[in-house]
């Protein structure tokens, strides 16, 4: 901490953790594309499919997963055409947010029994959020997404990526619980089940490995 004013300007402050051997992971699930997958599909595939099948694993803790790039829906937006519309990015993502929403109905009655019901209003496509109105203009035309910029389906800014064997890839972190549980049988049991995995797609290789194997570089 005394020699902080020394360090370039913006540095954080140093975090001193206690070091626990149960907080380093006892092997690595590396998820590479085969061919015709991305990265975000791998991202995707990771903690949806892979990760929720194998929380039974005996002993085994899976946090999030490393790398590949977070699936989200963007719009990008003009700025010369929100200015002609007098419109600011935060109107655009109101509009958004309150016509993508699954709201309640009321309720209705069958026999002995309530049932909720509930109104649908979330999109379906990229072409539905192009149509959502923002405003109506002063020749009462209607403002939409689509005339101020364009919606598709991408991902956030990728800040860390993760190379297996020099190819881009994910992976997932594999704990050990507090306990009793063995180390190698947490190792050897989430090595049976991958195999077991269903509902991964054809062009996902996943595989158990170190985490020598393994880079993590940050941006």
């Amino acid at each position: 901490m005394a020699n902080l004013r020394r360090l370039p300007p913006g540095t954080l402050p140093p975090i001193v953790l206690k070091f626990d051997a149960s907080s380093l992971p006892v092997c690595l699930i590396a998820l590479k594309s085969a061919g015709g997958v991305t990265e975000t599909q791998l991202r995707d595939v990771g903690p949806y499919t892979i990760r929720t099948q194998l929380a039974n694993v005996p002993g085994a803790s899976l946090p999030m997963p490393f790398g590949g790039k977070y699936r989200q829906v963007m719009i990008y937006a003009d700025p010369l055409k929100l200015e002609a519309h007098q419109l600011s990015p935060m109107d655009v993502v109101r509009a958004v947010n309150e016509a993508n929403l699954i709201l309640p109905a009321g309720e209705v009655r069958v026999g002995p029994m309530n049932y909720p019901l509930y109104t649908n209003a979330q999109v379906d496509a990229m072409s539905e959020i192009d149509g959502i109105p923002l405003k109506t203009g002063r020749d009462q035309a209607t403002v939409t997404v689509g005339d101020i910029g364009q919606a598709k389906d991408a991902e956030q800014i990728q800040v860390n990526v993760v190379r297996v064997d020099g190819q881009r890839s994910v992976y997932l972190p594999v704990l050990k619980q507090s306990g009793d549980s063995n180390t190698i049988a947490v190792a050897d049991n989430t090595r049976s089940a991958l195999p077991k995995r269903t509902d991964v797609p054809a062009g996902v290789r996943s595989s158990v490995c170190s985490t020598s194997r393994c880079s993590l570089s940050r941006r």
